[in-house]
């Protein structure tokens, strides 16, 4: 170990180059592995999406609303089963009517029956030509249906020669499915919505018959393309079995250029992803398949991988470099000793320092004021830095150009309590918040007195107190015998601590201001909210106001009293939850609350409402949305005025005499004058303009 160690201090150059060569091995190593664990995760999430897929299809197929139309034409419709059991006519015009009903309202090519003998009965197709006399015994769809299952069959259509997809269900003999199956009932539709589907799910998107036939594609040129070379064999069992028609009769078939096996391929120079799912379709031949190719130079380029190789290299450089540093290191460490030794005697020398200062900071943080705080902070700027005389002056507030005095320490005379920036060495500091050092002249009034004597310090310091580029006040130092250089470092760190906790106390005093106005303001607002409840109560008709959400937010007690409620029952109610009122006006108020709230307009109608007395009375209900100062809808307010007298007045005039009416009239009329004053003096009580004017002559519903 020691040969090799000293090898790695004698040759740097080739230390160099065995470093560069191992960090790019890891490099490598860590890309591959992150290119491992991308292909894994995207070969998982193409695996759901592949089902997800399937799932879709089966939507569209087997669960689809055409499947259910065929199915229940299968099981109930009279002439489906007599068709089947061929006691009618083929292709009576009624039914084919039927059937053409049927397929076009779910845009089906065709629609028709097989009978019991594998022959197409009655059928209807759009193309004007009928399926009529083929015999479809061979189609799986037909096998199926007399087992009493439902099938999708995706073929090539003898009718029509394009590719077609069938959907059969059996044709019962009563309308029990555990009856005999007589037949089948079969809809053909085009294969557009399953291409629709596959054109937009992955890079390449596949569907395999069970022999393993393309029958869509996003890739159109490859329908009818097999997924690996046919063996003989298997090539004539796919001709007899006729699904593709001809495709296969008089040519060998063309083999696609990718292998459609789940995991990972080259295909076209990059590597790629393949997912399959099962789509059940009940084929006799077994499950189709949904088969997913993804790109993964496009989904997992190597750019993602790029930077944690990078990484990986760059650390595996930093850490064969430190070894290559600790081998050297541990060559020189016989030479380094002593400055080891002077080095402890720095580091034991600067945590005795920092340990003071951490003292200090800790009683920094418990001053209960400005005042404490700076007196601190003096305290130990002459326990560590020799400082025999400062002061500490301090902004009012962020912003201002005066300065107060907060902090003095071995001044013997009067000093100005304030100080305005850019007034003197300190205001200048605080105005262009740098710092100054210089050695007082002679003749510096502000000397070291003792009782013994005095002296001139040795070293003066005008700091800013900074918090980032905010200045926040001024410190200046005058120190005795203190080394500039050792004691720089430690004073700005202690002027630093100085601000912070300064801040600190600032933020303290401005929070406990803020709290004093805010405790203020909720004693206000809530003597506020009790005379505007007490306001409320003194209005004798019944009031309530909601906000924009059309939940009640208060009532006053002439609403209590009218309906036999509490308002701390109805608080975070909508008018639909009023059980006390028909469920067919809540229905009607709830309409009507959130139009005038969402509007701001204003209602104003007569209205039959049942009382806490049990009685209906007629009233007049008047409600108002109104606007936030920012012009946003901030809810409604309502009231109900009743007039039962009024109305109860108007039916007896109907069977008085002249005499009788006019004085009624005359009675009505004074009522009625006294009531729109009244509703006048409570819209203006609601800060709305009054709605009666004094030619008036009736109360307007």
């Amino acid at each position: 170990m020691n040969r090799f160690t000293a090898w790695v201090a004698t040759h740097p150059r080739w230390s160099w180059s065995w470093i560069l060569l191992m960090s790019f091995g890891i490099a490598w190593s860590a890309g591959e592995h992150l290119r491992a664990m991308q292909e894994r995760e995207r070969i998982a999430l193409l695996e759901l999406h592949a089902e997800r897929t399937a799932v879709e299809m089966l939507a569209l197929t087997m669960n689809g609303n055409l499947m259910g139309s065929v199915a229940m034409l299968g099981l109930v419709e009279p002439q489906v089963k007599r068709d089947a059991r061929l006691e009618s006519r083929p292709n009576d015009p009624d039914f084919i009517s039927m059937l053409e009903s049927v397929g076009r309202s779910h845009g089906a090519e065709g629609v028709f029956v097989v009978g019991t003998n594998g022959v197409v009965r009655s059928s209807w197709d759009d193309s004007n030509k009928p399926s009529t006399g083929i015999d479809v015994r061979f189609r799986p769809y037909f096998k199926m249906a007399l087992q009493g299952k439902q099938s999708i069959y995706a073929a090539i259509s003898l009718a029509t020669g394009r590719r077609a997809i069938y959907f059969a269900s059996p044709v019962f003999g009563t309308q029990n499915v555990a009856a005999e199956k007589i037949g089948a009932m079969v809809a053909r539709s085009d294969p557009q919505s399953i291409d629709k589907l596959l054109s937009k799910q992955s890079d390449v998107t596949l569907l395999l018959s069970p022999q393993g036939v393309v029958f869509s594609s996003n890739h159109p040129e490859w329908i009818s393309w097999l997924d690996h070379p046919p063996t003989p064999e298997r090539l004539k069992a796919i001709r007899d079995l006729k699904q593709f028609g001809a495709l296969f009769e008089n040519r060998q078939p063309d083999v696609l250029p990718l292998r459609p096996e789940p995991g990972f391929i080259e295909y076209e120079g990059n590597r790629h992803a393949v997912a399959s799912a099962k789509v059940p379709w009940n084929d006799p031949s077994g499950d189709w398949r949904l088969v997913l190719v993804e790109n993964l130079e496009r989904s997992a380029p190597i750019e993602g991988r790029l930077g944690r190789m990078i990484a990986s290299g760059l650390g595996a450089l930093v850490m064969l470099w430190m070894i290559f540093k600790v081998l050297r290191g541990h060559h020189a460490q016989g030479v380094a000793g002593s400055k080891l030794q002077i080095y402890a005697a720095r580091q034991e020398h600067s945590a005795r320092h920092k340990s003071r200062l951490a003292q200090m900071s800790v009683r920094m943080q418990q001053a209960k004021g400005i005042q404490e705080l700076t007196r601190i902070f003096l305290s130990e700027a002459h326990a560590l830095l020799g400082v025999y005389r400062g002061v500490i002056y301090v902004r009012n507030r962020p912003g201002s150009d005066t300065l107060r005095l907060e902090g003095a320490f071995g001044v013997d005379r009067e000093v100005p309590r304030l100080l305005l920036e850019g007034d003197g060495l300190l205001g200048q500091c605080a105005h262009e918040g740098r710092p100054v050092i210089l050695t007082p002249p002679e003749g510096y009034w502000g000397k070291i007195r003792s009782g013994l004597g005095e002296t001139t310090p040795d070293s003066l310091a005008i700091l800013p107190i900074r918090l980032g580029d905010v200045v926040l006040g001024v410190v200046e130092l005058a120190t005795l015998g203190a080394d500039e250089e050792q004691s720089a470092a430690m004073r700005d760190e202690m002027v630093a601590m100085l601000a912070l906790n300064l801040e600190i106390q600032r933020r303290n005093r401005d929070a406990e201001e803020i709290l004093a106005a805010t405790a203020e303001a909720e004693r206000t607002k809530a003597g506020q909210l009790v005379f505007q409840q007490a306001l409320l109560d003194t209005i004798p008709y019944p009031l309530f106001y909601k906000g924009v959400d059309t939940r009640f937010m208060g009532f006053n007690r002439a609403y209590e009293d009218a309906f036999g409620v509490k308002r701390a029952q109805l608080i975070g109610k909508r008018v639909g939850d009023l059980e006390y009122l028909p469920e067919a006006d809540r229905n009607a108020y709830q309409a009507e609350d959130e139009s005038v709230i969402a509007t701001g307009t204003t209602v104003r109608r007569e209205v039959s409402m049942p009382y806490a007395d049990g009685q209906i009375h007629d009233t007049i209900y008047y409600a108002s949305g109104f606007r936030l100062p920012d012009g946003s809808s901030g809810g409604m307010v309502g009231t109900f005025i009743d007039i039962s007298e009024l109305r109860n007045a108007e039916r007896k005039l109907m069977h008085m005499s002249d005499r009788g009416f006019n004085l009624l009239a005359k009675r009505y009329e004074e009522q009625t004058r006294t009531l729109r004053d009244e509703v006048n003096e409570l819209a203006l009580a609601l800060g709305r303009p009054p709605p009666y004017g004094p030619d008036d002559a009736e109360i307007a519903p």
